[in-house]
């Protein structure tokens, strides 16, 4: 796990051989770890995401929604961005991706399902499911919330080939975090882990301050990530790959520490964000870098604006 200097959008269930996430910030600019070139692809979206987009892959697309609740795909090689004709019913936690299904509630608060490579139907089929809320998904398991007679429930429901096989019933309302928990969405500090016999685990610890880059992409709850978790992601991915007549390599591709692709991808985040941050903002954000090394990012700054603020770096060298 390694921190990073602000918290991203992993595009859930798009990590490959070197097994680091897509992800995508506030801004809409797009990260993407080439592993041929070993090095990070940052691409700035022009359909702007949600300001908490919630994004999700499947056969090198990404899919997430705009502010006016409209799916939108993007083609992670060339980053072309299609609208599809497919309206949420809100803004957030209205869809979900498990093999090659989009699940997603629309106005009327039905679960729809579409297959994303049947390109004659793209109308999809009701499921059954109605007064829907919410949903989410980690792998094959997906969490629907519905809203009924005033009471909050979760159905939990695996997609087996082509069908919903309800596994678990929660009172309450949940949703995934990045992992394989749950989190309640009126209580911040519980949640239930899925593949622990939907344990349930209560606290702040489970919370850190800044967010890490792990497995899962970007988190606040790296605590709550485990071994299980992680196998049952990357066997759900195997999955997909055979069923796409594309093997994935158990050898990680990635040719760099973990730890120095985490740095590159800290300078591009605040590299990025340059411009649209107050002066005050960027000679904070010099000063954390010259501590960390941040070697590419000060190179963005003049040798005028370094000299005005060397005293600032060399009054925190002397503090530190």
């Amino acid at each position: 796990n390694f921190e990073l200097e602000r918290g991203l959008f992993q595009v859930k269930n798009s990590q490959k051989k070197a097994m680091i996430p897509m992800m995508i910030d506030a801004n809409g600019y797009f990260y993407k770890f080439d592993e041929e070139l070993q090095k990070w692809i940052t691409h700035l979206l022009t359909i702007k995401p949600i300001k908490f987009v919630l994004p999700q892959f499947f056969s090198n697309y990404a899919y997430f929604n705009d502010k006016s609740c409209v799916m939108i795909k993007v083609n992670t090689d060339t980053f072309e961005e299609t609208k599809l004709n497919i309206q949420l019913r809100k803004y957030s936690h209205c869809f979900a991706i498990s093999y090659k299904y989009l699940f997603y509630i629309n106005q009327y608060d039905q679960l729809v399902k579409i297959d994303t490579q049947n390109k004659e139907k793209q109308t999809g089929e009701l499921t059954g499911y109605n007064e829907c809320e919410q949903i989410s998904s980690f792998a094959d398991i997906l969490a629907v919330v519905t809203f009924k007679n005033k009471l909050w429930s979760t159905k939990m429901l695996k997609v087996n080939n082509n069908q919903l096989v309800e596994c678990h019933n929660l009172d309450g309302a949940f949703r995934f975090q990045k992992n394989g928990c749950l989190s309640d969405i009126h209580k911040t500090d519980s949640f239930i882990d899925v593949l622990d016999d939907y344990k349930l685990k209560i606290g702040k610890d489970f919370i850190t301050v800044q967010p890490y880059l792990t497995y899962f992409g970007s988190t606040f709850n790296k605590n709550l990530t485990t071994k299980k978790q992680i196998t049952y992601q990357q066997e759900y991915l195997q999955k997909i790959q055979i069923r796409e007549e594309c093997l994935l390599e158990h050898e990680s591709d990635v040719k760099k520490p973990l730890k120095q692709i985490a740095t590159e991808l800290n300078e591009l985040i605040l590299i990025n964000h340059l411009e649209a941050l107050p002066i005050e903002q960027n000679v904070q954000n010099l000063q954390n870098a010259f501590k960390k090394g941040y070697w590419q990012y000060i190179s963005k700054f003049s040798n005028q604006f370094i000299e005005q603020n060397r005293q600032l770096f060399d009054m925190d060298q002397i503090l530190n």
